[in-house]
């Protein structure tokens, strides 16, 4: 689950080589995107509208 915070970044790059298509991810607070990854801050950001998330651990398996 994701929040917006509020703030927007121009120019994500996504990463070389994008992730797997089983690894996890999250929607976008704002757009729905699945396009959101980590910056080198480790801050999430939605590459499609540029807004930065709050990401929320909802529901955790064990390993």
């Amino acid at each position: 689950m994701t929040r917006t915070t509020g703030r927007t970044v121009d120019g994500i790059v996504p990463p070389d080589p994008l992730p797997e298509a089983a690894d996890p991810t999250v929607a976008c607070a704002r757009c729905d995107s699945t396009e959101v990854y980590l910056t080198s801050e480790n801050a999430a950001v939605c590459a499609h509208c540029g807004t930065v998330l709050e990401v929320e651990l909802t529901e955790i398996h064990p390993g």
